[in-house]
């Protein structure tokens, strides 16, 4: 009762209320097999893209986190080791928002990983193909121990899953021996 409470209030707080709220436990705890994947889109980081000339080695050339995108990644992070996931694969795009929002999750030491980096404003139509291809490819290379999360941007998800994900929310899919990736779970 009392993990229900808390995620109805977490939900008011981010404004998403929503029936899944109460699967979202069980749902996390298939985390701890390397068979299951998290993925998340970057916690709340106003605005759209990034200033003119940014620089992936310089957060303040960047559009960064949020104090409630902060909140949400720490809360995220909690919900997570709720459900009995303290210990994950991390990785995470190369920007700042993503970096810090796999940082606060506190699950594991986030490694960048170039294939879930950006390519809103890249203009080659092959840089999509190309990301989300090298993406795939990580992606079923399980590791034996626990499951994986990777942080990364609207883009990258959509290009994967076709679906839209808000800041901070995940899929938390599965990784068939065939290699091939089902979508299990939205985990807003």
């Amino acid at each position: 009762m009392q993990r229900l409470f808390y995620r109805l209030v977490i939900g008011c707080f981010f404004g998403i209320v929503s029936l899944p709220l109460l699967a979202d436990v069980d749902a996390l705890k298939k985390l701890q097999s390397p068979d299951y994947v998290l993925v998340i889109r970057h916690a709340m980081a106003p605005g759209t893209g990034d200033p003119e000339g940014f620089e992936l080695g310089h957060c303040e050339t960047q559009r960064n986190l949020s104090a409630t995108g902060r909140n949400q990644s720490r809360q995220f992070g909690n919900r997570l080791r709720a459900a009995g996931v303290s210990k994950a694969h991390v990785y995470t795009s190369e920007w700042c928002r993503c970096q810090e929002t796999a940082e606060l999750l506190a699950v594991g030491s986030p490694q960048k990983l170039k294939a879930i980096n950006s390519f809103y404003s890249d203009p080659d139509p092959e840089s999509k193909q190309n990301y989300t291809r090298g993406w795939r490819q990580h992606l079923q290379n399980k590791p034996q121990d626990h499951g994986r999360i990777y942080v990364t941007h609207q883009v990258n998800l959509t290009a994967l899953l076709g679906g839209f994900a808000r800041p901070g929310e995940g899929y938390l899919l599965k990784i068939e021996d065939n290699g091939e990736i089902k979508q299990v779970d939205k985990i807003p």
